[in-house]
């Protein structure tokens, strides 16, 4: 008997890779809220964060880019953006990319394809910038008042 796998951000390093997320966020001390993109994809992945006091936002579902400019839509001032799949980020790493911040409207933060390389790990959809191959890290600050 096969078990269904479960949702993505369910697996579990000690605890759901999503939580491990969160905290960091919350323990950052860097944000007057911290709340969760979700959709009708990943109905468990809702009701866990839900559990745990996460206020979570409903999206069409209809793909990362799509549900994101909804977002931003609906929200003003500066939003920091992470995807919920990044266990290893911690709240100096988060500290740190705060003090980036700068009066863009969106800011996204990169690795050289060496250091992913370095870490074990590929992509290949890589930006080139200052000629260095680099790769986005899935997080970003966007001034949402300025989105259109």
């Amino acid at each position: 008997m096969e078990f269904p796998a479960p949702e993505k951000l369910l697996l579990e390093y000690k605890k759901p890779i999503i939580f491990h997320v969160i905290d960091s966020l919350n323990n950052s001390h860097c944000f007057s809220k911290v709340f969760a993109a979700t959709s009708s994809n990943s109905p468990d992945t809702k009701f866990e964060l839900e559990q745990i006091g996460i206020e979570t936002l409903d999206t069409s579902g209809d793909g990362y880019v799509n549900d994101l400019n909804f977002l931003l839509q609906k929200m003003g001032g500066s939003v920091f953006v992470v995807s919920g799949d990044l266990p290893l980020l911690d709240k100096e790493i988060i500290q740190k990319l705060v003090k980036f911040n700068t009066e863009s409207i969106w800011t996204s933060f990169l690795v050289s394809k060496k250091f992913l390389n370095s870490l074990g790990l590929e992509s290949n959809l890589l930006i080139n910038y200052g000629d260095i191959d680099c790769v986005h890290t899935g997080i970003s600050i966007i001034n949402a008042d300025k989105i259109q």
